[in-house]
């Protein structure tokens, strides 16, 4: 496996985040769930484009372009330079690579899914004055989950 230095992470972030990629990814998926609403709104009288939509989209955006490849880069170099030494490399690979694929795939959902509710519920108790941009939309839409204070995405980055 090449190894990961500061001069190899721009190509690496470009490759994870682009934020063109992101520009395309947000209107495939509010394409898709604009025909999704359309065949089964979960308000009929609520419109797909609400009132804090453009809010809620520019906050998405502006975190995709400014707040995630900043924390990236923090957290990779911190990573880099004064982790890496510490933690032991891929310790339970032979172990991991042993046990038959759709264990490791149910594993690592489990592993994510168990990770992100702690990292939410951490959040809700101790960071809820950033957190709670999070539940404040007025009406819940798809792009809500992306309605996040950069301090929430600092958190989600580090854990």
């Amino acid at each position: 496996m090449p190894e990961v230095s500061l001069d190899t992470l721009p190509s690496l972030y470009v490759w994870l985040s682009d934020s063109g990629f992101f520009l395309i990814e947000m209107i495939i998926v509010g394409v898709a769930f604009f025909f999704i609403e359309r065949l089964r709104p979960a308000h009929k009288e609520s419109p797909f484009f609400g009132a804090d939509f453009k809010g809620e989209i520019g906050l998405a955006s502006i975190n995709a372009i400014i707040f995630n490849p900043i924390f990236f880069f923090l957290v990779a170099g911190l990573y880099i330079s004064a982790i890496k030494d510490f933690l032991p490399y891929q310790i339970f690979d032979r172990q991991l690579n042993a046990l038959p694929l759709g264990f490791q795939i149910l594993a690592a959902c489990f592993i994510a899914d168990f990770a992100t509710y702690w990292r939410h519920r951490f959040t809700h108790m101790y960071l809820w004055r950033f957190h709670s941009i999070h539940h404040a939309a007025p009406e819940l839409r798809w792009i809500t989950s992306l309605r996040l204070h950069p301090v929430d995405i600092f958190v989600a980055v580090v854990f």
